[in-house]
């Protein structure tokens, strides 16, 4: 897989400094501000520890590796005119890391043909940017299989979504309506609400009047966690499930453990994952960071995943293959065109953790 070219063909005007033989620098978007800013500290623990061990080595292309940080949490033109601006100056040579889809889009946009661009969050599916390596899950990877698994272990059939209203949430339903259409489930309502929203109380009162048999969360960092208060608050958890595929051991932490019952999720990669690599990875994670680190999740781990894969893409296999295969915490990976495919992992919460039912063998992108 190529990854986009470096040549320059939109944004300013400008031509982009040389950088050869200067420190490969990575511009690296994660939210450090916003809904979504309870996740920052993960993200920027993990991505540091990814430049700690490429930089223990040859760093990318023997050159010393360093993050640049941008606020992914600010609006997505700011994100995109800092992006710009920094392109332009010769200042940063790709990036990457966990923001939002709407951030990714405008982002996408100007980075296309400049720079590469490895995305390390899930995302919608569909139409997939040719210029956006996709590091993340797609909702046929990690809903599809979750909701079948929850429908045939668990007898969930009846589904409302409440999601913030953007590209991810709403794009991800249209998802959502198709698989159930097909697959013998039901869509009893949704709801979507603005970035930011701490006031569920109409949300739930709705889910009190039409109770489905579970929620499919499609909300963000701090609003996931007002939601689940409000949501346990109106005494539901016992009646109705809750699925989410972005909650993460931040939003259990913050939610507290009377919010995280009859809780499920589905990722690539959870803390509490018992494989050889996951395991590794933990180790490293505790031996550089200590006790007082910040919580160690799949959306962290997904920067550490988007780090390792931007520095494998700028070497070339000796005999590409079709499909290039990859060793991660996560297990083995394989990249299909633009897009990681993986094994996703089904999980409970339990207290302020998240219990490791089972595991999808590579699920199918489409």
């Amino acid at each position: 897989m190529n990854h986009p070219p470096v040549e320059r063909t939109r944004g300013s005007t400008h031509s982009r400094p040389n950088r050869a033989g200067q420190s490969y620098r990575i511009g690296y978007i994660y939210p450090q501000s916003g809904p979504a800013g309870i996740y920052g500290p993960s993200c920027q623990s993990c991505g540091q520890l990814a430049v700690d061990r490429l930089n223990a080595t040859d760093g990318i292309r023997s050159r010393p590796v360093e993050l640049v940080p941008i606020d992914g949490g600010l609006t997505p033109p700011q994100v995109a005119h800092h992006v710009d601006t920094l392109i332009t100056q010769g200042s940063i040579d790709a990036i990457t890391g966990w923001h939002i889809s709407a951030v990714r889009a405008e982002v996408a946009r100007t980075t296309a043909s400049r720079i590469p661009y490895v995305y390390a969050a899930l995302h919608e599916g569909g139409t997939l940017n040719p210029h956006v390596v996709y590091a993340g899950e797609s909702p046929a990877m990690q809903i599809g299989p979750a909701l079948h698994w929850l429908h045939t272990e668990m007898g969930l059939q009846r589904w409302a979504i409440v999601g913030n209203d953007y590209i991810w949430p709403r794009n991800t339903a249209q998802y959502v309506h198709r698989y159930t259409r097909t697959n013998n489930l039901t869509i009893t309502g949704e709801k979507y609400v603005p970035l930011g929203t701490d006031n569920y109380d109409t949300v739930v009162h709705e889910l009190t009047t039409n109770p489905p048999d579970g929620v499919i969360m499609l909300l963000v960092g701090q609003d996931a966690v007002s939601f689940s208060r409000a949501f346990t608050n109106a005494g539901l958890t016992s009646d109705i499930a809750r699925f989410s595929p972005i909650i993460e051991e931040n939003v259990l932490l913050a939610a507290d453990s009377n919010s995280n019952h009859n809780l499920y999720a589905s990722a690539g990669y959870f803390d509490t994952l018992l494989t050889s690599q996951a395991l590794d990875f933990a180790t490293t994670y505790q031996n550089t960071y200590g006790d007082r680190s910040p919580r160690l999740n799949s959306i962290g781990e997904s920067c550490y995943e988007a780090i390792m894969l931007l520095a494998a893409l700028q070497t070339p296999p000796n005999d590409p293959p079709h499909d290039r295969v990859f060793e991660s915490p996560r297990g083995r990976t394989t990249l299909t065109g633009n897009q990681i495919n993986q094994d996703i992992y089904i999980a409970q919460a339990d207290g302020l953790e998240f219990d490791v039912l089972d595991r999808i063998n590579h699920p199918n992108l489409t």
